[in-house]
């Protein structure tokens, strides 16, 4: 059950879409709650609904396959509406891709923007005033990936990036809310305490984690941190109400607590490979960060340039990754150049460091 949740995720990847194009809006503080709050509620009713309507057509055991509906359709001879059906889901493959690339290019826009990237990707189109630079480069590195990678394998990864992206986003949440309390929030969920629901985990959980392996251990772990957690934020806060006090702000992300458990043991359920794929993404993007985004940062006082052996030894560590990553068995195609791009990184955050110092 929990790998089919980690998978069925890729149904709810996009609606966080929507919040890219918040400078797009006319009136953000009302419109994007709306847009993603009443996407989100319409399309689960709907794929509750379909799926209501599958397992009272056939058996359920039947319907593991990638167009289940045509499928149930043909199995109760519609023939013609399994063909309209089909023809539907393509164009509605097309209009994910569309929301895909409305996103992403806007937040390479945004990263260049504060210097994280080069300059050119802030570019906009004179006339049609978009992230043109961004939107044609997303399209040519999906499209050349797409061409050769298996479909089940993109969505894996694909899951576990964005439920570690939601992971960050919970704790920028609880970070924002106890550093920053009184920054303008239009949209604030109230504070519900989840006693009941973290009792019921930190019940349920020891007995478990005596049955599993060392990796479901780790996760149980994780959670039953977070659960006990969670109890100590309900009883601050249920202790604050009642003696009429005001509830410390870091109590009320309660609900941010509860999406990084519940982001973690979706990601738990995803196959040990795309962990380490996932490590190895992150790599590039720590080494990326570390060689450019970190001395370019709008944050930063000012542009610190990398010593001249580190910018002898970069390309040649680069491409020894890439080697290794596709010379080297299997076990270890991806350890070493994670390893290796890692090595950079910090040594680059080192020197850098010392250079600003």
């Amino acid at each position: 059950m929990q790998a089919g949740a980690a998978l069925i995720f890729f149904s709810y990847i996009g609606f966080d879409a929507v919040s890219t194009a918040a400078e797009e809006t006319r009136n953000p503080k009302r419109d994007i709650p709306i847009g993603i709050i009443g996407s989100l509620l319409i399309c689960t009713v709907i794929y509750v609904a379909v799926a209501a309507v599958l397992i009272g057509i056939m058996p359920w055991t039947e319907l593991g396959v990638a167009d289940p509906l045509p499928k149930a359709l043909a199995f109760i001879h519609l023939d013609r509406a399994a063909g309209i059906v089909s023809f539907g889901a393509v164009v509605a493959f097309t209009a994910v891709l569309l929301v895909f690339q409305l996103g992403q290019p806007r937040i390479f826009f945004s990263m260049s923007r504060d210097g994280l990237l080069p300059k050119i990707f802030a570019a906009v189109h004179p006339q049609y005033r978009t992230p043109h630079v961004t939107t044609i480069w997303t399209g040519v590195f999906v499209a050349f990936f797409a061409l050769f990678s298996p479909l089940d394998k993109i969505v894996e990864l694909t899951n576990i990036g964005t439920l570690f992206a939601f992971v960050l986003v919970c704790m920028g949440v609880m970070i924002l809310r106890h550093r920053d309390p009184h920054r303008p929030r239009p949209f604030k969920t109230p504070w519900i305490p989840l006693l009941p629901i973290w009792l019921v985990i930190l019940w349920y959980l020891p007995r478990e984690i005596l049955h599993e392996d060392w990796g479901k251990r780790f996760e149980h772990t994780v959670v039953l941190l977070l659960s006990a957690a969670g109890v100590l934020f309900s009883i601050i806060g249920i202790y604050a109400w009642l003696k009429r006090r005001r509830v410390p702000e870091i109590v009320k992300t309660e609900f941010a607590l509860a999406g990084i458990g519940s982001c973690v043991w979706l990601m738990a359920g995803l196959p040990a490979l795309t962990w380490w794929r996932f490590a190895g993404w992150l790599a590039i993007g720590l080494t990326i960060y570390a060689l450019y985004g970190s001395r370019h940062s709008r944050m930063a006082d000012r542009v610190v340039q990398l010593p001249a052996h580190l910018n002898a030894v970069t390309p040649g560590a680069v491409v020894m990754a890439g080697v290794v990553w596709w010379a080297a068995p299997h076990p270890y195609s991806l350890i070493v150049p994670i390893l290796i791009l890692l090595g950079l990184s910090f040594y680059a955050f080192y020197a850098t460091q010392r250079r600003n110092a």
